[in-house]
């Protein structure tokens, strides 16, 4: 869009992407295996109703398992699928975050 541009016409192309993109609702607002929660609006998670302090990538490595019950992830599947594709392979942060939450449990 270039300038100047009408205010009516940026709400009207912003309705349309937003017609155009899933809808919020129906996506999945919450995540329970067994005692755990994960609220992913609050991006919070629970067990036996005790908050559990996390980082912004502890919450993502635990959404990234929690969406996939019952699946052995590969270490560069959690990589690639927590820390994105800018990543070196030979670094251990995964080993790091996993270790630090087998001492908090």
């Amino acid at each position: 869009m270039t300038k100047p541009f009408a205010f009516e016409e940026l709400l009207a192309r912003i309705a349309v992407l937003l017609r155009r993109s899933p809808a919020r609702h129906d996506r999945p607002v919450r995540i329970v295996i067994g005692d755990l929660r994960l609220d992913l609006n609050t991006k919070t998670a629970t067990r036996r109703d005790s908050d559990l302090e996390l980082t912004a990538t502890g919450f993502s490595l635990l959404r990234f398992l929690a969406e996939r019950p019952d699946q052995v992830q590969s270490r560069i599947d959690i990589l690639k699928g927590v820390w994105g594709y800018n990543f070196d392979p030979q670094i251990t942060i995964l080993e790091v975050y996993i270790a630090l939450s087998a001492q908090d449990a």
